[in-house]
């Protein structure tokens, strides 16, 4: 089975029923020291297709949800067992409270 990582991204979904919304976990996660990145942004959202954005942005309500609720988490190589352990309960945290 082919089935190791590429160490590429994590990314995951904020939905609704977290306290916080994507910006605001990102935001959060920050000032704690972790280091996220918002990645997979729907194409009209760049240049030239920005003019047309708010008409493309009905047209793929899919991908709007998708780029509004990802988030990529911290993923490397070197990243060791203590380091998952800190993101790991400091997602539990804010989303718990």
């Amino acid at each position: 089975q082919n089935d190791r990582s590429s160490w590429h991204f994590f990314v995951v979904q904020v939905t609704a029923e977290n306290p916080l919304t994507r910006d605001e976990l990102y935001k959060e996660l920050g000032y704690k020291g972790v280091q996220c990145n918002v990645h997979y942004t729907p194409l009209y959202k760049f240049k030239p297709f920005i003019i047309e954005e708010v008409e493309q942005q009905n047209r793929f309500p899919q991908a709007e949800q998708s780029y509004e609720q990802a988030i990529s988490l911290p993923l490397f190589p070197a990243m060791t067992d203590e380091m998952v352990d800190y993101v790991c309960s400091t997602i539990r945290e804010l989303a718990h409270g």
